[in-house]
């Protein structure tokens, strides 16, 4: 399954000879420790710098009538280091995706080996991709941007920097390891150096189609052997191409430093800033308060809470784990105390956040636009009625089962009465702008999706030093950890955009639209991508598996005659349900964690949510009306 978060070991094995140089509290090599310290700051000033330009550029073009017309340069320089520089310190940090189905079914003693052979891998991506982008400094190094005169060296080099940052990463954890491991690595690096000679000299014997199976079958066996997803897609895409005639080897480099500087990835950073301020100055709690403030006299009162306090909060941390976190954390203590047991609290927290997948800002939707030819703002436009009307279905659910309980005698919600309703709704307010500023921005089309997050962020920062609840610390924190997120879920971006320009070349999206249309029917298609997108949600969690399947999916829908903005919401939201289907869905583990509730009570009560949501997509599905009246209306 998809690995949450790993704790950092304290009791690592250092051969004495080495001891002085590590950190025993932490398990990190001083060294690189100091370093990484150094690329943490470099990182929260990338970030600073450019949010300071997109909404310097905002003020400028809206009060005084021009742009900053070198904007555009300085992003892309800024998004690639957050993109690469970043992405290495969030795989030091154990922020990257990985799937663990052999390490759990494996012995505790092949957990080291295991471990070590994901960062060995790790180190051979790094160097390869470091070896292959390192002629592109020279050959680039007489062209220069057109506003600034930046020598696009620079632009390479954040590449080539954040891939030896990886190596060295990668290299670190290996060198913490037992002698024994350090071993097993080395020897693994001979059985991939010469895996890699024997296929140099086979090369020619391969045909298209056994090319793709072993790109393939490389892609399960890294994935089931816990290599991070983000490295899988880049070995993969660079193992196709190296073999094939149809691009040179150095093609994957250009295609993940070219595709990781889109301008609309520039918004994913300021999405996460505001998500973030928000969580650190108790925002995300005023959201829950209001509701309830709202909400207090109907029955099942906390459960709408919750889900309506997804539907306001979805999508502004970038990653769902970070979503349930943040609204379970404030809501599991009165659900508690409210007699709801926290396996109920657990699968109301998922299920409502797989109804959050499709609201706007979502991560996922903004992603999927910048790799199709689809709008952003068509894209959130389109997915908030449906995410309202499973949000409906699940509140719908929440009601009936609370007048049966009231019926029965049962306690059907919070008993607590507030003192001050109308004052907790006031006071709450102020948390609402900041998610109002970004759906009604972008759907509306005031601004661009990158432009409009940034004054997101602005509103995030004065409401909470106005409401005194943002100190250095947290804003400190808040850049932090938000660096970390954007390196890792852009690095998946660029390297998944790679990998789906190689499957653009080897035709297998071709393939796909061909047996699309040899199927003849939308609803079998759809019925098709009910069933097979959830198992890849499970295993991928939803980002990467949304970046390897979106470019194939998408256009076999649109040849079936099915409209692209409906079936991308269908898409978002069945892929989400597999983040968080039982037994090994990761967002299921994180609502579980939260809550302290047992997977298996959780997965129960999981069922009735699961059955609305369900309902909810067959709706939206038969309805194209629900997702484009918005888009349609707003001129998308």
């Amino acid at each position: 399954m998809t690995s949450l978060p790993e704790t950092v070991p304290t009791d690592i094995a250092v051969p004495p000879i080495r001891r002085r140089w590590v950190d025993a509290e932490q398990g990190h090599w001083l060294p690189v420790q100091w370093l990484a310290k150094g690329v943490n700051v470099l990182l929260v000033v990338t970030l600073a710098v450019l949010f300071l330009v997109v909404i310097g550029n905002v003020i400028t073009r809206n009060l005084f009538g021009f742009s900053l017309v070198w904007e555009s340069e300085i992003t892309s320089l800024g998004i690639g280091v957050l993109s690469f520089v970043g992405g290495a310190l969030a795989f030091r940090e154990r922020k990257h995706i990985a799937l663990q189905v052999l390490k759990r079914v494996a012995p505790e003693r092949w957990h080291e080996p295991l471990d070590t052979f994901s960062d060995t891998v790790v180190c051979s991506v790094g160097i390869l991709l470091a070896v292959i982008s390192w002629p592109l400094l020279s050959a680039q190094a007489g062209t220069r941007t057109p506003v600034l005169g930046i020598s696009q060296t620079w632009f390479d080099a954040v590449f080539t920097a954040g891939m030896v940052l990886l190596a060295l990463f990668a290299l670190e954890r290996i060198v913490l390891r037992s002698g024994r491991d350090i071993v097993t690595a080395l020897s693994m690096f001979a059985v991939i150096a010469l895996i890699e000679a024997a296929l140099v000299l086979t090369a020619a014997a391969f045909t298209t189609s056994g090319l793709v199976t072993f790109t393939i079958a490389s892609i399960v066996v890294l994935l089931v052997c816990g290599v991070p997803i983000a490295f899988v897609l880049a070995a993969s895409g660079e193992l196709y191409l190296f073999y094939t005639a149809n691009a040179p080897a150095d093609t994957g480099a250009i295609n993940m430093g070219q595709n990781a500087t889109h301008f609309v990835l520039v918004a994913i950073p300021f999405f996460i800033l505001a998500g973030a301020l928000m969580t650190h100055a108790g925002l995300s709690t005023r959201l829950a308060e209001f509701t309830h403030a709202l909400l207090r006299r109907v029955p099942g009162s906390l459960q709408h809470v919750v889900v309506v306090t997804m539907y306001l909060f979805s999508g502004l941390s970038g990653s769902k784990i970070a979503d349930v976190a943040a609204v379970g954390s404030a809501l599991q203590g009165p659900m508690r105390k409210a007699g709801y047991p926290p396996g109920e609290t657990a699968a109301l927290l998922s299920a409502s956040a797989v109804m959050g997948e499709s609201v706007p800002p979502s991560t996922i939707m903004l992603v999927l636009a910048s790799i199709t030819s689809l709008s952003v703002a068509g894209l959130f436009a389109a997915g908030i009625i449906p995410a309202a009307l499973i949000a409906v279905l699940l509140m719908s659910l929440i009601l009936v089962r609370a007048r049966l309980a009231r019926r029965r005698g049962e306690q059907a919600g919070s008993t607590e009465r507030l003192r001050h309703p109308v004052r907790t709704a006031v006071r709450a307010l102020p948390a609402l702008v900041v998610p109002l500023i970004l759906i009604i921005g972008i759907v509306a089309g005031i601004a661009s999706p990158t432009e409009i997050s940034a004054v997101a962020v602005l509103a995030a920062i004065v409401i909470s030093a106005l409401l005194r609840n943002l100190s250095r610390r947290a804003l400190w924190t808040s850049g932090v950890e938000t660096a970390v997120t954007v390196g890792m879920v852009l690095l998946i971006v660029s390297a998944a955009s790679n990998f789906a320009w190689t499957v653009s070349v080897s035709g297998i999206a071709d393939d796909v639209e061909h047996l699309a249309a040899s199927i003849g029917n939308r609803y079998l298609f759809i019925l098709a991508t009910f069933i097979v997108l959830p198992i890849f949600g499970t295993l991928l969690e939803g980002l990467p598996a949304v970046l390897m399947l979106g470019p194939i999916l998408l256009p076999a829908a649109t040849a079936l005659g099915i409209p692209p903005l409906q079936y991308a919401v269908l898409f978002v939201i069945t892929m989400g349900l597999g983040t968080f289907a039982p037994p090994i869905g990761v967002g299921l583990y994180a609502a579980c964690s939260t809550c302290a509730a047992a997977v298996g009570d959780t997965a129960r009560r999981l069922a009735p949510y699961w059955v609305m949501i369900l309902v909810g997509l067959i709706v939206v599905a038969l309805v194209p009306a629900l997702s484009l009246t918005l888009p349609h209306l707003a001129g998308y």
